[in-house]
């Protein structure tokens, strides 16, 4: 029986060159001969009015979930899974947008409920994640999707570092810029012990 792929979620907050690294890493395992799947964003999926919302959250997430599972499926196809973004994203921004866009009491309620299903996908199906801490290293970009100030950029960052400090001794890389090598051989040691 083969074993599942490794999958890798690149997270961390908006414009911190998660999409670029993940193209690398990519380009990186190909050459090593290691069969690779790509889960692009599929927050963009989701209108931007939308992103701000509990819907548009919950969309996040049977979206994540919807593609990880059809690219697991098929044991043998690829050796790793790599996402750009993944269900801590979607913990971080629905706790960021909740205390940010005067959730109803409500929302907050049924947050928690997704809050709750994230977590638990995140355990079933991430193997390692690579927190881009770039926040401050490089410009916040508009492309039109993104939120494009460096209070919310900040803000999303924190949350994130408490919630990955909270998950303790999970298996999570820390990149900076210059430090793409590092994050490369993490990942094929991780294939390489079959975690």
């Amino acid at each position: 029986m083969e074993k599942r792929p490794l999958v890798v979620g690149v997270v961390g907050s908006h414009c911190t060159g998660k999409t670029s690294l993940l193209s690398l890493l990519k380009e990186t395992l190909e050459k090593k001969g290691i069969r690779v799947a790509v889960l692009e964003e599929v927050v963009r999926r989701v209108e931007r009015g939308k992103l701000g919302t509990l819907e548009g959250q919950k969309r996040i997430f049977s979206e994540l979930k919807r593609e990880l599972e059809r690219l697991t499926k098929k044991p043998g196809e690829h050796e790793v899974i790599i996402t750009d973004r993944s269900f801590l994203d979607v913990v971080v921004y629905t706790l960021y947008y909740a205390s940010t866009r005067g959730w109803s009491e409500n929302e907050c309620k049924n947050s928690l409920e997704l809050i709750r299903k994230c977590m638990e996908e995140q355990a079933k199906f991430y193997d390692l994640l690579v927190y881009a801490d770039n926040v401050g290293r490089l410009p916040i970009v508009d492309d039109g999707f993104r939120l494009t100030d460096e209070h919310s950029r900040l803000a999303v960052d924190t949350i994130f570092k408490s919630l990955l400090n909270l998950m303790g001794e999970r298996k999570v890389v820390w990149w900076e810029l210059g430090k793409e090598e590092e994050v490369g051989r993490k990942i094929l040691e991780a294939v390489g012990s079959g975690e």
